[in-house]
């Protein structure tokens, strides 16, 4: 029976393995945000892969921000944006929570989070807009709750963040994750964050981009499969011997 079962698990492994391979990059930066300076702070980190030998697909890359007050921050005031090696520009975080009906914009303390605009099987009706967070039931609902997690949508507005909150209720998510579809990753990122409103510091602790492809649902059942045929060949070659 030991046999049996380190055949189904090799198979099954070997199965899993064949459907997701690992392209993570991540980077500790432990850098404070200056407070209310539109000015910002630029992080450039490298995704060491040869050019030429994939591209970004929106179904498989995922981008990972921990932030925390430095030593109170205000959500509602981070402006984020991430900028390919080819120039290409996503709105990660813009102002989350202001809009025409909240001037401050969500005031908790800190976010520790994924965000991703693609498909994912175990979530067929997709993640929240990170801008209405509070909207989630990740969140919880309850106003002030600090250290977001979770994960979410891109903001995508390519909106002023000085501009009138009804400016936001109106933009276009035109500037999500997808606008990186298809290009080359190999190369020097730059992470962009600023503090846009005076009244508390916030730190990037950390940054990272994720390029695993997510398994679907038929990966599994392959695996599964493969664990069942070395199973029945096993099964065959006992009853020979017998």
């Amino acid at each position: 029976m030991k046999t049996v079962s380190k055949l189904i698990c090799t198979a099954g492994l070997v199965g899993m393995a064949a459907t997701a391979s690992a392209q993570v990059f991540s980077w500790t930066e432990n850098a404070s945000i200056p407070d209310g300076d539109l000015n910002g702070v630029t992080f450039v980190q490298p995704v060491s892969i040869a050019p030429g030998t994939r591209t970004v697909d929106v179904n498989s890359f995922r981008v990972y921000l921990n932030i925390t007050g430095d030593p109170v921050g205000g959500n509602g005031d981070l402006f984020i944006y991430l900028r390919a090696p080819d120039g290409t520009i996503a709105q990660l975080v813009n102002r989350p929570g202001y809009t025409g009906s909240n001037s401050t914009g969500y005031q908790d303390n800190g976010l520790n989070v994924t965000l991703f605009d693609g498909t994912d099987p175990s979530r067929p009706a997709g993640y929240s807009d990170i801008h209405l967070y509070q909207t989630d039931p990740v969140y919880g609902g309850i106003p002030g709750n600090d250290g977001l997690t979770g994960i979410f949508k891109s903001d995508g507005r390519d909106v002023d963040p000085l501009s009138a909150g009804t400016a936001f209720d109106a933009a276009a998510r035109t500037r999500s994750l997808s606008v990186f579809q298809g290009i080359d990753p190999a190369g020097d990122w730059s992470l962009f964050a600023a503090d846009v409103s005076s009244g508390g510091n916030s730190k990037l602790n950390a940054w990272g981009l994720d390029f695993t492809p997510i398994p679907e649902p038929q990966s599994y059942a392959m695996a599964i499969g493969a664990g069942l045929m070395a199973f029945a060949l096993y099964r065959r070659r006992m009853l020979k011997s017998a």
